[in-house]
């Protein structure tokens, strides 16, 4: 059974995740029409995983035979003075999920919740990857500066992660 307050922060983290889901379609769609295809074809495939981690907390909740509560989701930003402002934008979404995912680990550990603590296992070592591809995507924006040709070579390295290449 989970606690009230368990309860509740797991259904902020829901709303969190689906809001970065939101978040990424808004940032695919600024960079499809800065005409980077690369970029929106990686945050659109972000936009799925944001998804299924919202999906993951959801079936956690119920597999614990409690109701998840969803909530609102603002409109998020779409419009960047450049593609390097929504790179960093995107990295400190993600290091914002980092500190609420530990700090839903630690309210699990104090509360002796061990399936949600086991849960968020999964959680805290996806952040690891998160935080690390958005903090390579920002670096790199960095050193390309305003280079237009090094955008569209920086673009198409990025398509072919987006396919998995």
């Amino acid at each position: 059974m989970l606690k009230p307050q368990v309860l509740d922060a797991l259904n902020k983290q829901i709303q969190h995740e689906f809001s970065n889901s939101y978040t990424y379609l808004a940032a695919a769609a600024y960079f499809e029409d800065q005409v980077y295809p690369g970029f929106a074809a990686y945050f659109r495939k972000q936009a799925g995983e944001e998804h299924e981690h919202g999906m993951k907390i959801y079936q956690h909740v119920l597999d614990l035979n409690a109701k998840p509560t969803l909530g609102a989701i603002e409109a998020p930003k779409a419009d960047f003075p450049t593609p390097l402002d929504a790179l960093k934008f995107v990295h400190a979404l993600e290091r914002k999920t980092t500190a609420m995912i530990h700090a839903l680990y630690d309210l699990a550990t104090r509360e002796n919740d061990l399936p949600t603590r086991g849960m968020l296992e999964w959680f805290v070592k996806e952040q690891v990857e998160e935080e690390k591809w958005t903090d390579e995507f920002v670096t790199t924006g960095e050193r390309v500066g305003s280079h237009t040709g090094a955008w569209y070579m920086f673009d198409h390295h990025v398509s072919k992660k987006a396919k998995g290449e």
